[in-house]
């Protein structure tokens, strides 16, 4: 079948070996046109015993399916279809050796016989038939008609141009120089037993149109005959005696008719050896001294080694015949043969376009890349290769002649190239040995790197064989790729997975796109099993898709489901899993089925929302209304109590820098409270950048008086001598404008450079957005960083020194709270920045959270510093009056007792003054005590307490001399009748007049009298002792 063109319709051509000669009637190509019918039925069984018995069967009604079935996606498959296409092979072979063993029983049964009949196989007959008028007009031959095909130098041949067959007997039929013409009429009448059914043994293998002669009562072809996978099985068919006399179908005018009448002494002269073309083409010592095979004979058909068919020089085309010898027993003529003798032989050529459709087929026809090579078991010899697969693994400099070798004149082989590793496409030895070890009859496979011609790197092949079982010692080789074989049948899915996210009462629709990426044809389905039930979830085109979609290499198709989430509860996840149950599209031998699942899930949620603060945003305002309040109340008290001691102890200036930055940065929670809900986008964009801008500038100011305070309260405990220092304004200042320059200067860089915006982005939720600042660039991180590392570096500076200040016992405790104060702050800002990005998706969780970060701040601050300033104060107001209410009851005690009153002084007990405040700054005035100082006070304390239990027990002493005194004078004042009325008057009995016993007249004569009488009665004495009078006086004014 080895061709140089792969043309349907060969040309015809014409050999100049004997066996090119016989074949001169077909073609020299290697393909026919095939009819490409769809297999239909398979056969229930076929056996081998089919093959060489007469009725062949390979397995298919139709011989020749659509290439598109031979498909595989497996190497079982492979291995059908190499088992179907070898049957093919083996079945077309084995009607050619079936045929030829026919013909020679056909013959040796006319001869038991008697022989033909009216044949021409009478030699002077024969050699009558000249047509020397023809030869004379077209060569210019001096033929008359007296001249015979004798003596025109052709031998004994059938000139005839109406001849069926073609006869030939040559001149040496006997091998001698002067045969006898009683052989050469023997030959002739055993060849031409065969004349009567030569034409049928070789059309009736042929299709109608392409018989050499005409069979009225013949078919070939009809509605009971199984289809013809090809136009020819047979080239010719031939006898040859042993000397040389032959018969042969078809006639060359019937084959050629364009040519001139021809006939075979005008090829071969009169003296030709027709035997010797026929030895030289069969096993080496055929039929004589061939190896024959275990249960074989020397009189068996068989298959001869591959020939070369050639047009003058040129190569065209490989041929195989089917052979048999012809034995003969008993009385033939004259001629008497008590033993079978061998007489002569008969053989089919085999037209290689016969089964060339079959490695047509193959080649790339299982997958890209397969091909197929028919090779002999035991030598491995190529017995059909197509040219363009013996370009694929031989050298680029092999010829066909080094591929089949060439026989010479004694019949041996010369040359031949088999598959072994001499060939360095692969390691051909091991394949060899997997055949040979495999039964006949057998089928298996390896795997075999092969190099094609012109590529560097091997190739992983399945060679998939099978070994005939009858016939001949061959296989069948069928190489494919084994990713071309593995990839056949892919379907990839563009997703296994869609999952809706719908808002309550929505509906969506998505796909999902199964591709194939195979070269197969393949089918795709999707059983109902219980999706249908699912009334949130619809496939469409269902119907459609429970039947099938067919889907070509490349070809693809969109899965699309529709859910609706109407029926839904919300937030709860509903799930359905589709199967698509994928096979291959009809390929018999592929046995494809995979399935593939796609799982739907969905989950709805509450209609789309922008989460906007909305109404939220009235915490923030809350708060800020709150923290600039405070702020507002602390700064307007410390104006109000400014020339308060505690006041101006902790610098006026001081707290309200410390107010004035609370407020500030208080008011950034109104920016911090605006989104697009209340503005556009542009201001809240200005919102957002406004942020940072309040926040840090307050607590930059709020924080660098803290700073300043507690450093300068270090400094002052922590010299080495106990003195009065002063704080001046610069040591705030230095401290605050180091803070506010750089964070101003970071802030503005930050606002020109990369100002933050305000943007939206998805949840995931469907369509709900959320609103948050945002920086396009990267350089917002780098300043805000810088932002941060300054506030906390100076942060952490501060609470180290509020932690070295801890000890320190100042007038009002301020160390503790401005420690207390950094220490939250720094607490608040670790908690809540970590927080702060965790619900930065989160609107509302985050507001609040920056909500609370500022007030928070902010709040402690003013709380922990202005509020125990105000306690104090009040506390101290208290103890002032307490203390002032309870020295004017001790003066008036003093003054009823006669003692404790200094007359020289107001003061009751020590007061200690402030010191007048030194020019030119605002002072602290801390008190420093040390033991000794501690122990002298402690000293005088124990002495002040000694000398006033002393006081008391005279004060008790006093009070009981009184209150016995008083007793008297009331019992003295009934006595004379003198009582007191309720503005202190003294009053006697039975008289209307008033004695103002505090400030009596002085001169009035009654009032002396009564006062004589006052005094008498009193002391039992004379009224005219002044002292006792001044006594009286004095004691009624201090009982008044």
């Amino acid at each position: 079948m080895y061709s140089r063109s792969r043309s349907r319709r060969p040309p015809t051509c014409m050999s100049l070996s004997l066996l090119t000669t016989l074949a001169l009637s077909l073609t020299c190509g290697v393909a026919l046109s095939q009819p490409k019918r769809r297999a239909v039925t398979v056969a229930a069984k076929s056996t081998e015993d089919d093959i060489g018995s007469g009725s062949v069967h390979v397995g298919v009604v139709d011989r020749n399916p659509s290439t598109e079935d031979l498909k595989i996606c497996s190497v079982l498959g492979g291995l059908d279809l190499t088992r179907l296409r070898s049957l093919e092979v083996r079945g077309t072979l084995s009607r050619a050796v079936e045929d030829v063993e026919l013909v020679r029983e056909v013959i040796t049964e006319s001869m038991y016989n008697g022989g033909l009949r009216g044949g021409l196989s009478n030699l002077t007959a024969l050699a009558s038939t000249l047509d020397w008028r023809a030869r004379r007009d077209r060569a210019n031959h001096n033929l008359t008609e007296n001249d015979t095909t004798v003596t025109a130098g052709l031998g004994w041949t059938d000139d005839r141009w109406d001849r069926r067959v073609e006869r030939y007997v040559p001149h040496n039929a006997t091998g001698g120089e002067d045969p006898s013409m009683k052989v050469k009429q023997v030959e002739m009448e055993f060849v031409d037993t065969l004349s009567n059914i030569l034409p049928w043994i070789l059309d009736r293998r042929s299709r109608e149109d392409a018989w050499f002669v005409s069979h009225p009562n013949g078919r070939s072809e009809g509605y009971f005959k199984e289809p013809l996978p090809y136009e020819r099985l047979y080239d010719f068919v031939s006898v040859v005696s042993l000397n040389g006399a032959m018969i042969h179908f078809p006639p060359y005018q019937k084959a050629f008719p364009d040519y001139e009448p021809v006939t075979f002494g005008d090829f071969w002269g009169g003296n030709a050896n027709m035997t010797w073309g026929l030895m030289a083409y069969t096993p080496p010592g055929w039929p004589f001294t061939h190896e024959i095979p275990p249960g074989g004979s020397t009189r068996d058909a068989l298959l001869a080694y591959p020939y070369i068919k050639r047009q003058s020089t040129e190569l065209e085309a490989i041929g195989i015949a089917a052979v048999a010898p012809i034995y003969f027993a008993g009385k033939w003529g004259d001629d008497q043969k008590d033993e079978e003798e061998l007489v002569g032989a008969t053989w089919i050529d085999v037209t290689m376009s016969a089964i060339a459709w079959v490695f047509d087929d193959l080649e790339d026809g299982l997958c890209e890349g397969s091909f197929a090579v028919l090779a002999d078991v035991d030598t491995f010899n190529v017995i059909a290769i197509s040219e363009s697969v013996a370009r694929m693994i031989y050298p680029e400099n092999v010829t066909l002649e080094d591929i089949f070798g060439e026989r010479v004149d004694d019949g041996s082989l010369k040359g031949g190239l088999p598959l072994n590793n001499n060939i360095n496409s692969s390691r051909w030895d091991e394949l060899r040995d997997k055949v040979q070890a495999t039964e006949r009859g057998g089928r298996d496979h390896l795997v075999l790197n092969l190099t094609l011609t012109n590529e560097t790197v091997p190739r992983e092949y399945y060679v998939m064989f099978d070994r005939w079982a009858s016939v001949a010692e061959y296989a069948m080789l069928v190489f494919a790729p084994v990713e071309e074989v593995h990839g056949a049948i892919k379907p990839v899915l563009s997703r296994s997975e869609l999952s809706f996210k719908l808002r309550e009462d929505s509906k969506a629709s998505e796909n999902v796109t199964m591709v194939n990426e195979g070269i197969l044809n393949l089918t795709v389905s999707i059983p109902d099993r219980g999706w249908r039930d699912k009334k949130w979830m619809m496939l469409v085109d269902a119907e459609d898709w429970e039947n099938g979609f067919e889907l070509g290499p490349g070809e693809s198709v969109d899965v699309q489901i529709h859910v609706d989430s109407k029926s839904l509860k919300l937030f709860k996840e509903y799930s359905e899993t589709l199967t698509l149950i994928v096979e291959d599209a009809g390929y018999p031998d592929c046995a494809n089925s995979t399935s593939h699942n796609i799982r739907v899930s969905v989950q709805a949620s509450p209609k789309p929302s922008k989460n906007q603060l909305g109404g939220f945003s009235i915490f923030g305002i809350v708060l800020c209304v709150i923290n600039l309040g405070t702020a507002t109340a602390c700064v307007a008290w410390v104006v109000v109590f400014r020339k308060v001691q505690v006041v101006r102890s902790s610098q006026p200036p001081f707290l309200i820098l410390l107010g004035l930055g609370c407020f500030v940065m208080g008011s950034a929670l109104i920016p911090l409270s605006i989104d697009d809900g209340v503005t556009t986008v542009e201001g809240a964009s200005a919102a957002c950048m406004a942020v940072p801008w309040l926040f840090f500038m307050g607590f930059v100011t709020a924080f660098s008086a803290l700073f300043s305070k507690i450093w300068r309260i270090n400094k002052i405990f922590h010299q080495p001598s106990f003195k009065k220092i002063t704080v001046k304004k610069r040591d705030v200042i230095i401290p605050f404008a180091i803070l506010f320059l750089l964070n101003f200067l970071f802030l503005l860089c930050w606002t020109l450079i990369d100002p933050v915006k305000f943007m939206r982005e998805g949840t995931g939720w469907g369509d709900d957005t959320y609103g948050h600042c945002y920086a396009e660039g990267e350089a917002w991180g780098i300043f805000a960083g810088l932002i941060a590392l300054t506030n906390l570096t100076a942060l952490v500076l501060a609470c180290f020194q509020a932690y070295q200040a801890r000890d320190i016992s100042d007038e009002f405790s301020e160390s503790k709270y401005i420690s207390i104060t950094l220490g939250g702050m720094l607490q608040v800002l670790i908690i809540g920045i970590p927080v702060l990005f965790l619900v930065d998706a989160e609107p509302v969780a985050a507001y609040f959270v920056k909500c609370m970060i500022v007030f928070l701040i902010a709040m402690s601050v003013l709380l922990l510093i202005f509020v125990p300033k105000m306690v104090y104060m009040s506390r101290k107001n208290k103890m002032q009056a307490k203390k002032e209410t309870d020295a004017l009851g001790r003066v008036m005690k003093n003054a009823a007792m006669g003692v404790g009153v200094n007359k020289t002084t107001n003061q009751t007990e020590s007061e200690t003054t402030i010191p007048p405040e030194e020019p030119g700054g605002t002072g602290i005035r801390i008190t420093h005590f040390n033991k000794s100082a501690l122990e002298r006070q402690l000293g005088e304390a124990k002495g002040q307490a000694e000398e006033f239990k002393n006081q008391v027990e005279l004060l008790t002493k006093r009070t009981k001399e009184l209150t016995e005194k008083n007793t008297k004078l009331k019992a003295m004042l009934e006595q004379y009748g003198i009582g007191f009325e309720a503005d202190n008057h003294l009053t006697r009995k039975g008289s209307h007049s008033n004695v103002d016993s505090s400030s009596p007249k002085e001169g009035s004569d009654a009032e002396g009298r009564n006062n004589d009488v006052f005094y008498e009665s009193c002391h039992g004495e004379p009224a005219e002792k002044e002292s006792e009078r001044e006594y009286a006086d004095s004691f009624v004014a201090e009982t008044v």
